[in-house]
């Protein structure tokens, strides 16, 4: 290296010995940038085996707490089969509190869609484990496909879910059989209806879903017989019949909408979401203020508030 800068320096850029000398030079330097760069890879690969092995680490430690999880969704099994009779185990007021907290304690970079959906399935395997609980819902029909997929994603993976060709022939379905549940799209037509016939019997609306992040094609309840209570933050969901002359004010109900599906009762049927955990004299008292009367009101279930 030394003699080719001599060679330069003596001879001149236009000297032919100094030219070759500058061209041996350029020559070496693309060498030896060549060589730093292939080095630098290795340094990067170092430490990429590095992350990665603290990563099979962390697995390793989920993977162990999965285990212990499960071994506790055992005990609970064993508490509950002396208790739960024919009903399912599932307990939508406990996971909308479980939800809850973790969003509360979850910290970033972990995205609030990852948690959820990983204890959703957490949830509801944990659910089949105890207790295998048929799913009961409408054919997938008009696109209606992101319904089901909401449906899975909220029972899990383990869930069977069998389809019927209507909303209200899912949810009679479940009506008739106490150990399964229903989920249907909120705006379909003719679910209310059974849950009406039901109620005597404890058939009611336990939950919405999806808990977190509800679009218009995935919106729905779960119908079922299993037991529920307060959270704090809650919604009632009433059937309002009336006459054809009838009225409600949606302003004063958080939702309000008109069940397409009224041979049953003749007249108008609404459905609508009022706040808070109400009983049915709370409820009638709700509806009362925000119509020009003559309305009957029918609690069809209480439920925790979604969250969007």
């Amino acid at each position: 290296m030394k003699w080719l800068l001599v060679a330069i320096m003596v001879g001149g850029l236009g000297n032919p010995v100094a030219s070759w000398a500058a061209e041996q030079m350029g020559r070496m330097t693309v060498v030896l940038d060549q060589s730093s760069a292939a080095s630098a890879p290795t340094s990067d690969a170092k430490a990429l085996e590095t992350v990665r092995a603290t990563i099979d680490g962390i697995d390793a430690q989920i993977l162990d707490l999965l285990a212990q999880r499960f071994e506790a969704v055992q005990r609970v099994r064993q508490i509950k089969g002396v208790t739960s009779g024919d009903v399912p185990p599932l307990r939508p007021s406990r996971e909308a509190e479980v939800m809850r907290a973790l969003l509360d304690a979850r910290r970033d970079p972990l995205p609030p869609g990852v948690a959820i959906a990983i204890w959703r399935e957490l949830m509801g395997s944990s659910t089949q484990l105890q207790k295998i609980t048929r799913i009961y819902l409408p054919s997938v029909i008009d696109d209606g496909s992101a319904f089901r997929d909401a449906v899975k994603a909220n029972f899990g993976s383990l869930a069977p879910l069998r389809q019927y060709s209507d909303a209200h022939s899912a949810a009679e379905a479940a009506r008739a059989d106490r150990a399964s549940l229903a989920a249907v799209p909120a705006r379909s037509s003719g679910w209310a209806r059974s849950v009406m016939s039901g109620r005597n019997a404890g058939y009611a609306v336990v939950a919405r879903i999806p808990f977190v992040e509800a679009k218009a094609d995935t919106d729905g309840f779960v119908l079922g017989h299993v037991p529920s209570s307060p959270t704090g933050d809650d919604q009632t969901l009433v059937a309002i019949s009336g006459s054809e002359t009838s009225t409600v004010d949606s302003a004063l109900v958080r939702e309000l909408w008109e069940e397409r599906d009224t041979d049953s009762r003749g007249g108008r049927l609404w459905l609508g979401v009022l706040e808070g955990w109400l009983d049915d004299e709370a409820a009638s008292k709700a509806v009362g203020a925000a119509s020009n009367g003559g309305l009957e009101v029918e609690v069809l279930g209480r439920y925790a508030t979604p969250i969007h």
